[in-house]
């Protein structure tokens, strides 16, 4: 049975795409193994001097000899506990057009306490590479030690690192490097700097022994049948060379940065192509992180805004630029939301679609990888507005990107277009870009028997496609050639052995265009996207996940909108006379909305306050000293103050500090990160509140308040406390951390998350939870029984989150809810026990936090507990809770029946 193997163009105006097999060719070049220096210690990938299954060249990598292009995207396992549903997310990266992964593993949530590791549940490795072995996606792993991932410490752990992670994630790693597995890669260290002058820090030292013990512990634990790269900040070469060299250098880029308008895109960078030759050129040029999203910051303009900054326009223009520089291996970061293409609840953004062609276009063009850059600029162009990167292969074949020479234009230029083919330069009149837009117009693309390869029936077929323009496509013909149309819309010409089709279009649905692979999907073919596995066209669905010919019958797996009709269309040999859809017909269900206005439980959780408060079992302060450099020495009094040297790492800190008679106010310096905030009560008696701010802020970023209180007349006792309750919002990627000063106080007390290191939710992991009261005493979860201290809100109307606290302090909120479904405050949002909110209203901005299947259930009751902080004396209340339920569809995707562990 011959079946049509894989063919898309993206955005081609003369669009000759078609699948083709093509003989892999050795292109003329300057560069030989001879001129790759491998790195120390490392046995070499280099093609010619390596009988390893991942190789590589200045061209691309190659797996088992066949060159591929790794076009990837971020995913961190650790930030989506509902195990389930990695297989979900990865079974639409790869219809998506990915064929790669790109994985951060996170030191902070594995090692809580100093020396225990913890690969449970949603820190599994070897679970996460199994599920990707499942679904046929390469993966390359990237174990820090520092990460960045906007997240705690940049991934580090509290405390002074060993990097014993390092020796376990490989031992896991290693099993599944490939060909045994799914692992072509692993990354040493990440963004880190090098000895010798740097513009950060002006004196560095040590760097390069310290990357050496990195990639020494990868190898000694096994990593031996991959590649170990790096992640540079920026193109300066760091371990591109020298005695810490990797085998792969690559670096990061975000162009436009961080949330802005939409109007306020940067120019492309044009000098990508020269960064990769000066740093590494006898390497294929590898972007190991490249802008996906847009990061929001507290007080930040909000996830829409990150959507419009960095849309399927910018992956249209960035993207492509990336391919005219010559980019062999692209991962596309970020994972948790910010306009990635699959947003947070999962569902499919419009850039996903346009990713998807994208990637489907170089899987289907493996002559890409041999493609040298022949010309940069205007010249080819009849419009000064418009600039072109030409790429040529040895033997003819031709690729030119074009973009408008400014991001700042959005006006419609038409213009013609000189290119290369046979029979000399021909002139293409009547091209377009419609302002923020760049196409790749091929000629000489060879496809369907020119290319020795499988065809559908014997026949060969190619797809056109633009965006509602009419295109030009010339075809290569004979004598005995007759030119068919199926429309009298389309005109067609023939002279010289060649037929030309003028072709009016409109766009169509392209986020229901899906190409499944149906053959070479068993062994390690399951990974490889290229024309040498057949596929099939689908059109219509919302998603489609996997197909496969079972006889006479073609089996699609997918998912579909519910309550829309779906047209399914589908291009497949003859010999498929069925269709079938998830094996059966599926039934959709409408979307659930409700709001959360049932029967709500409350208790104040900030008891602490009070004089009498029982804080025997807290930890009592003890260090005079520090570990940190001097300038974090104790700010003032007798006793260091910083949780972390008692083992609180994270959450909500409580501090109660003693003191007698003759005080009259006190000092007070708090830090607790960017953003964080505080309240101070003496004697159970408001005395104020303080935050800090952004790094954002226009003001300068603050994450240390000091502050004086006097004492109000009559408030000093014969024995006082004075209470302090800090909201964490991460420890700095330095050792800036939290700190109170201790004055006279005859002894402080402080506490944080139950059991500090020692924690014994190893399930959820030691980052989860922190020292506000109900987090202590385990209200956060599902099965906890009320005391007496819970009121309710049949009796009292005041209990709810809707009518709020009436003063400074904290108030905890809990309900049940059910669901049956097919298929100037701060507050903490705990559902099921799990901590998947936090909500600052003066910095905001995001109100809506999705919740996946798994954690929420959704086949069952559900428990939700709301703490509400108020800062300010007048108290504070949350105007409205709602469920809102994302777009629903009729899923193929497993169904997760029970909460995750």
């Amino acid at each position: 049975m011959k079946l049509w193997s894989s063919v898309l163009g993206a955005g081609a105006l003369l669009s000759l795409q078609a699948a083709a097999d093509i003989h892999e060719r050795q292109a003329n070049s300057d560069q030989s193994p001879s001129d790759y220096i491998p790195s120390p210690g490392s046995s070499g990938f280099y093609v010619g001097n390596s009988t390893a299954a991942v190789t590589f060249d200045q061209h691309s990598i190659l797996l088992d000899g066949k060159r591929i292009m790794v076009f990837a995207g971020e995913f961190h396992p650790w930030r989506q506990p509902s195990i389930p549903l990695w297989r979900d997310i990865l079974e639409k990266m790869k219809a998506g057009g990915y064929n790669a992964v790109s994985i951060y593993l996170h030191w902070g949530i594995t090692e809580g306490k100093r020396g225990t590791l913890n690969f449970e549940g949603h820190r599994s490795v070897t679970k996460f590479l199994g599920v990707a072995k499942q679904v046929g996606i390469l993966v390359i792993v990237r174990p820090g030690p520092y990460i960045n991932a906007e997240t705690a410490g940049g991934g580090l752990p509290d405390g002074p690192p060993t990097w014993p992670i390092g020796t376990q994630v490989s031992k896991y790693v290693a099993p599944y490097q490939y060909p045994d597995g799914p692992v072509i890669a692993m990354q040493s260290e990440n963004e880190f700097l090098s000895d010798g002058v740097e513009p950060e820090l002006p004196y560095t030292y040590g760097h390069t022994d310290y990357m050496r013990q990195i990639i020494a512990t990868m190898r000694k634990n096994g990593i031996t049948k991959i590649p170990i790269t790096y992640n540079d900040f920026w193109p300066s070469g760091r371990y591109a060379s020298g005695a810490a060299k990797v085998d792969l250098y690559g670096w990061d880029a975000y162009p436009s940065g961080s949330t802005a308008p939409i109007q306020a895109w940067k120019e492309v960078d044009a000098n990508m192509d020269a960064y990769h030759q000066s740093a590494n050129p006898a390497e294929p040029l590898y972007l190991a992180e490249y802008q996906g999203g847009s990061i929001d910051f507290w007080k930040g303009s909000g996830f829409d805004a990150c959507s419009d900054l960095v849309n399927e326009q910018f992956a249209n223009v960035f993207y492509k630029n990336n391919y005219a520089a010559g980019a062999y291996l692209q991962s596309l970061y970020m994972t948790y939301d910010y306009a990635a293409s699959i947003s947070e609840d999962r569902t499919l953004r419009p850039k996903f679609s346009e990713i998807k062609l994208q990637g489907l276009f170089l899987h289907a063009t493996p002559h890409y990888h041999l493609a040298g850059r022949i010309s940069t600029g205007t010249s080819l162009s009849s419009s000064q507005q418009i600039f072109t990167t030409h790429l040529a292969t040895p033997q003819g074949q031709n690729l030119y990107i074009v973009r408008q020479t400014t991001n700042n234009s959005t006006a419609r230029v038409e213009f013609d277009l000189k290119v290369n083919t046979t029979g000399g330069q021909v002139t293409l009149p009547g091209l377009a870009l419609n302002g923020r837009e760049s196409k790749i117009i091929v000629s000489e693309y060879p496809f369907g028997k020119n290319c020795d390869m499988d065809t559908i029936d014997g026949e060969d077929h190619i797809l056109l496609y633009s965006s509602n323009q009419t295109i030009t496509t010339a075809l290569y013909t004979t004598s005995t050639t007759k030119p068919i149309t199926g429309s009298n819309s389309i005109k067609t010409t023939s002279a010289n052995n060649t037929s030309s089709f003028l072709v009016p279009l409109q766009l169509p649905d392209w986020p229901g265009l899906w190409q499944p692979r149906v053959s070479g999907t068993s062994g390690n073919g399951r990974y490889d996207l290229s024309p040498r596995t057949g596929s099939v066209l689908v059109f219509g669905p919302y998603l489609v996940r996997s197909a496969t010919i079972k006889g006479t019958q073609l089996a699609l797996v997918g998912d579909l909108e519910s309550g829309n009709t779906t047209e399914l269309e589908v291009l497949a040999p003859t010999t498929v006379k069925s269709v079938s859809w998830n094996g059966k017909a599926v039934p959709v269900s409408k979307t659930l909305t409700g709001t959360l206005r049932g029967t709500w439980r409350c208790t104040d959780s900030l008891p602490e306050v009070a004089l009498g408060f029982d804080d025997s079992k807290w930890t009592t302060a003890t260090k005079t000293t520090t570990f940190r450099p001097v300038e974090h020495q104790p700010l003032g009094g007798k006793l260091v103050l910083y949780a972390d040297e008692y083992g609180y790492h994270q959450g909500n800190l409580l501090y109660r500090g003693r003191f007698g008679s003759g005080a009259t106010g006190v000092k007070l310096s708090v830090q607790g990160g960017f953003n964080f905030g505080f309240s101070a009560f003496l004697n159970g008696a408001f005395l104020g509140s303080g935050q800090g701010r952004p790094e954002s802020d226009p003001s300068g970023g603050t994450d240390l308040v000091n502050v004086t209180y006097t004492f109000p007349v009559g408030s000093i006792q014969r024995d006082n406390i004075l209470t302090v309750v800090v909201d964490n919002m991460g420890s700095p990627r330095y050792p800036w951390l939290r700190t109170a000063r201790s004055g006279d106080f005859t002894s402080w007390k402080l506490t944080g998350n139950v059991d500090g290191e020692n924690t014994k939710d190893i399930i959820r992991g030691p980052l989860h939870e922190g020292g506000l009261y109900v987090e202590r005493i385990g209200a956060i979860f599902p099965n906890y029984k009320f005391t007496s201290a819970w009121n309710s809100s049949k009796t009292d109307a005041s209990c709810s989150p809707y009518v709020g606290i009436n003063k400074a302090g904290i108030k905890a909120y809990k309900t049940k809810f059910n669901l049956s479904i097919d298929h100037n405050y701060r507050a903490r949002l705990y559902v099921n026990g799990w901590q998947f909110g936090r909500h600052v209203s003066n910095l905001g901005p995001q109100t809506v936090y999705p919740i996946p299947e798994g954690i929420l259930n959704h086949r069952g009751e559900n428990d939700v507990l709301l703490t509400i902080w108020s800062l300010d004396s007048t108290g504070a209340k949350i105007p409205t809770i709602e469920l809102v339920a994302s777009p629903a569809f009729a899923s193929s995707k497993e169904v997760v029946r029970s909460l995750a562990a």
